[in-house]
Formats: structure tokens, sequence, C-alpha cells
């Protein structure tokens, strides 16, 4: 799927990641955790949101297989991207505030919500439109 940016976001409910994917604008919410617990929490995020979105088990396998080998962190100077994951952390907190609790299943709902969410300037608005056209050559209708 490419590169991803994440973000350390501290709310009131607790201390969240959130990653944006930068073809797709995929977006994974989960609690945030450090290296090396990172790199273990990150696949599992991303293989419920490609089951969800329907990616074929073959394809989640290979999606996920890199997070288990050398992982490089850079920092990020893509301006639109930075933007577009404040206004998810955003968002999410949006979310959280309206939940009042939440455990790791409701997490997991606020995930697939933010991933129906639209960004601007974007061919495919819609990161599930995204993610599927690159993955498996089909987008929502």
């Amino acid at each position: 799927m490419g590169a991803w940016s994440a973000k350390a976001v501290v709310l009131p409910e607790g201390s969240f990641c959130v990653a944006l994917n930068e073809p797709t604008y995929l977006t994974l919410v989960f609690p945030f955790v450090p290296l090396p617990a990172f790199l273990g929490v990150f696949p599992a995020a991303l293989r419920i949101e490609l089951e969800h979105i329907g990616i074929p088990e073959a394809i989640i396998r290979a999606e996920v297989a890199p997070f288990f080998g050398e992982v490089t962190f850079a920092k990020n100077s893509n301006r639109s991207l930075l933007g577009s994951l404040n206004d998810v952390c955003f968002h999410l907190d949006c979310a959280l505030e309206d939940a009042g609790s939440v455990d790791l299943s409701g997490l997991v709902g606020i995930q697939h919500h933010l991933n129906l969410m639209p960004h601007a300037n974007r061919d495919l608005p819609f990161p599930v439109d995204a993610a599927l056209l690159l993955l498996s050559g089909e987008a929502v209708a």
C-alpha cells in the first residue's frame, strides 16, 4: 500500500495512534503503544480494516507481512497528508467525545467510520474506495 504517516494523539479518553496511508488515505486508529509493540498493533489494525472492506486474505497477508520485517521510520514532509492527518485526529476526538467511553470494538467502529469520510482534492475522496481500487482493482459503487 505504500507509505504511512502516523501521529500519537492524547485525549481525555486515552492515548491513540492515528495512521493515514499516503496513496489511499485509509485510516487506522488504535491504542498508542511504544516500539516494539507498535509493530504488532499496527498490522493488526490494518488487517481488521482490510477484512472489513472485503480485501481477499492473500492480499491482506501480503500487506501486513512487511511489518514483521525491517521497518523504516522517517519524518513526513507532505503538507497535504499532514493536514488530512490532523483533520482525522479532530474527527477522532469528536467521535470519542460523542461516544462518552469506548472499548476496542468501539474504536474499530470509529476507524471504519473515518474511512467513509471524504478527503478534499483527491481523485477518489473516500479512503475505502481508494484502498479497494489499489488492492483489488475495484471501487465501491
